[in-house]
């Protein structure tokens, strides 16, 4: 119990920022969550160092080769705000910032539950043009032609050429009946 009231003093002391430093009303409501160099993190001011793990605060020598990027970074940090239409003196832009390029570089879909649909509309289209080229034959007929044919996209692979022709033949009667209405 007494080591957690140290930290917890500890922590009071760290987070704790004079007014002087958050320069505006807007990050008010960050008081309790970061100190000043968190602060800076949220500035298009020019960064004097870093910090590294192994060796600490590390200044930037003016006019190196760091220097020149973190200039060319920062045109592109105010391109970026710009472009969203974002103010970069408020500290929610920076997280809906961050979320729009999440969004645009490293978004992917949900995952849907099931199998993959394996009669999509593209599919059904193909199978359409491929029933217009057979006039007068019945859809057994064409079914059978298709599901054994090793060449055409509605080959099927089975014990015997009856199988998949069924599923193949119902497929083919509804492609008919989208052409009659179409």
């Amino acid at each position: 119990m007494k080591k957690r009231v140290a930290i917890t003093k500890r922590a009071k002391a760290l987070l704790a920022v004079p007014p002087s430093v958050r320069g505006s009303e807007k990050w008010e409501g960050l008081d309790s969550a970061w100190g000043a160099k968190e602060y800076g993190a949220f500035s298009l001011d020019k960064p004097k160092g870093y910090i590294f793990p192994d060796t600490g605060w590390t200044p930037i020598p003016e006019g190196s080769e760091i220097d020149r990027w973190n200039e060319a970074n920062l045109r592109a940090i105010r391109r970026a705000f710009a472009h969203f239409g974002l103010s970069p003196e408020d500290p929610y832009a920076w997280r809906l910032l961050v979320e729009y390029l999440a969004f645009a570089f490293f978004w992917k879909g949900p995952k849907t539950r099931g199998a993959p649909e394996k009669w999509t509309r593209e599919k059904m289209a193909d199978l359409a043009a491929i029933v217009a080229t057979f006039p007068g034959m019945s859809d057994t007929s064409i079914a059978k032609k298709l599901a054994n044919d090793r060449k055409s996209s509605f080959y099927v692979k089975g014990t015997n050429s009856s199988d998949g022709v069924s599923g193949l033949r119902r497929r083919i009667g509804k492609a008919r009946k989208k052409l009659a209405t179409n």
